[in-house]
């Protein structure tokens, strides 16, 4: 059964999650997750996401390297775009995954980071306010969570790789995941671009733990 939410955050984002397949996360040891995406239906800080920065319009100071990989949700984007059913083709994608594909088990899932939890924080981010984003899609890869980013002509992108990576880091920190179980990407019907975890390590050297 399919679970949505259409979330008013400066437009409407139709977030959505499978449920049958978050029960089988859930197996997997990833409770926690499965609790944040039913819970962020309900209790969001929906204030964050009117005032403050969006991950995609942010570049973090860290050297994040990614290489094109080979990828089945190359050949899931290619599908949903040729079903045609939405006037959108990242609503196409993104619904075709969530119904078709048996591994992708959420969409458009709001996510945030507060200041009060990254050491150096305007500095990372040259912002005082909340960062936020929605991750296009969440898929479980054998024992590892996926962030995908659906990026229409994933070969001209020039800030997706530091996007994914940031929504990376607020399902860690929102999750307590550890960034081991990790992984993240951007790609189209062509291409998909994995990027390397130890960047999201780097990352996570900022973190807060008192």
């Amino acid at each position: 059964m399919i679970l949505s939410k259409s979330i008013k955050h400066g437009w409407y984002y139709h977030y959505k999650i499978e449920t049958e397949k978050v029960e089988t996360v859930q197996r997997k040891g990833f409770t926690n997750l499965a609790t944040f995406l039913h819970t962020v239906r309900k209790e969001r800080p929906d204030t964050y996401f009117t005032d403050g920065p969006r991950s995609s319009q942010i570049k973090t100071p860290f050297n994040i390297s990614y290489e094109k990989t080979p990828h089945k949700v190359c050949y899931f984007a290619r599908m949903g775009v040729e079903s045609n059913y939405y006037d959108d083709n990242h609503m196409n994608v993104q619904m075709f995954m969530l119904g078709y594909d048996t591994q992708t088990f959420a969409m458009e899932v709001p996510v945030w980071i507060e200041p009060k939890e990254v050491k150096k924080y305007e500095d990372i981010f040259n912002t005082d306010k909340p960062l936020t984003g929605h991750i296009d899609l969440l898929r479980v890869e054998k024992d590892n969570i996926w962030i995908w980013d659906y990026k229409p002509k994933a070969h001209n992108e020039k800030k997706a790789h530091h996007q994914v990576l940031l929504y990376t880091f607020m399902i860690h920190l929102r999750t307590g995941i550890p960034l081991q179980r990790l992984k993240c990407g951007y790609f189209d019907d062509k291409n998909a671009y994995a990027i390397n975890p130890e960047s999201i390590t780097n990352l996570n050297k900022y973190v807060k733990t008192e």
